[in-house]
């Protein structure tokens, strides 16, 4: 999901330098949960059509201290203490042309890939905010990340259509009456490209991916870090390609923490290997 050009007042995504470099990978946090382990799965046969890497989560429930209980993956409404603690407003999300500055219904919604998400309150309509997701395909769920007591949107979807360029994001947003200030963002996969040293023509497609989970942050009670794991090709590719597109094989985990007097998340920790 990318802004539109005539986007309401946001920051830039907070992709931090580090991932952009290397491969550019309900309820609050109540109780403690370990960090997550990574390096136990691989992927042995990647999914190099982008309609087969659309669907699904990448979020790993089972380490996360935020499951989500209502996930909405079509267009609809998403309620969320997105204005004050004590009260719920909604997240209207509606298939849109933007050409035609015009909401779609029918045959035309259920293809399209351009959304208009809207902030409703008691009946007013407050920000406007356009999307857009390859082959319609996206997840947004509600969740307080930095404590402060009101939700955050955490959106994952695609872009690219066709093999080995969709590119899965995940994407947290907050919600205000003047916009949506992004907090975080990062691509979770990408394609590893390189020179065969056999008789091949093209390399065999490879792919790395990451999932990601909410742990309890250290530094402020209700707060959550974002841990991203990265899963790795079943082998190495031996034809070491170019450096953006493998160095993301180097760090099998990444730790975000938000910082709250620039509002957004940082890069904290992160765990490196060699390649053999």
């Amino acid at each position: 999901m990318s802004a539109a050009p005539n986007q309401p007042k946001t920051s830039a995504l907070a992709v931090p330098c580090l991932v952009a470099l290397l491969a550019g990978l309900l309820g609050a946090c109540a109780s403690a949960v370990g960090g997550v382990s990574c390096g136990e799965e691989v992927i042995s046969n990647p999914p190099v059509y982008g309609s087969s890497l659309a669907g699904g989560t990448l979020l790993d429930a089972a380490h996360s201290c935020i499951r989500p209980t209502r996930i909405l993956d079509a267009p609809g409404s998403l309620p969320g203490h997105w204005l004050a603690a004590d009260e719920k407003s909604e997240l209207v999300v509606e298939a849109y042309d933007p050409e035609r500055n015009e909401v779609l219904s029918g045959y035309e919604a259920d293809h399209a890939e351009d959304f208009r998400m809207t902030l409703v309150d008691r009946g007013q309509s407050w920000f406007q905010w356009h999307i857009s997701a390859s082959y319609s395909v996206f997840q947004l769920f509600a969740a307080d990340v930095d404590g402060d007591g009101l939700d955050e949107v955490v959106m994952e979807y695609g872009q690219g259509r066709g093999t080995l360029v969709h590119v899965r994001e995940l994407v947290i947003g907050k919600p205000d009456r003047d916009g949506l200030r992004i907090v975080f963002g990062s691509a979770m996969n990408g394609y590893i490209f390189g020179v065969p040293q056999d008789d091949k023509k093209i390399p065999a497609s490879d792919m790395w991916l990451r999932r990601y989970a909410f742990t309890e942050s250290p530094v402020a009670k209700g707060r959550c870090d974002i841990q991203l794991c990265l899963v790795p090709p079943e082998r190495t590719p031996w034809y070491i390609g170019y450096a953006h597109s493998t160095g993301a094989l180097q760090f099998p985990k990444l730790v975000y923490r938000f910082d709250a007097d620039l509002r957004t998340y940082e890069l904290e920790t992160f765990e490196f290997r060699k390649l053999k």
